[in-house]
């Protein structure tokens, strides 16, 4: 979680975050007894990665939201009052 806050908010520092979460990447993050999945760490490291600063973090980035979509592959909804395809 303190991954998400840090590539929303930019504290904690995201640069010092992204090696925590990163050995857990094909997980998904839930919160308590799974009564909230935020989806795969890989979306927490591509966040994470873009924000980052760290050597080729474009493709950092862009490697994450690949491997997360492999992971899971479903859409995501749809924002609210915009229809899904």
């Amino acid at each position: 979680m303190w991954g998400l806050v840090a590539a929303r908010l930019g504290t904690p520092d995201p640069r010092h975050l992204y090696d925590l979460p990163a050995p857990h990447a094909d997980r998904f993050v839930v919160a308590g007894m799974g009564t909230a999945a935020w989806g795969p760490v890989h979306l927490v490291l591509a966040a994470l990665a873009a924000l980052a600063g760290r050597p080729g973090h474009p493709d950092l980035a862009a490697g994450q939201t690949a491997a997360a979509r492999a992971l899971h592959p479903r859409p995501a909804p749809a924002p609210a009052g915009e229809v899904a395809d």
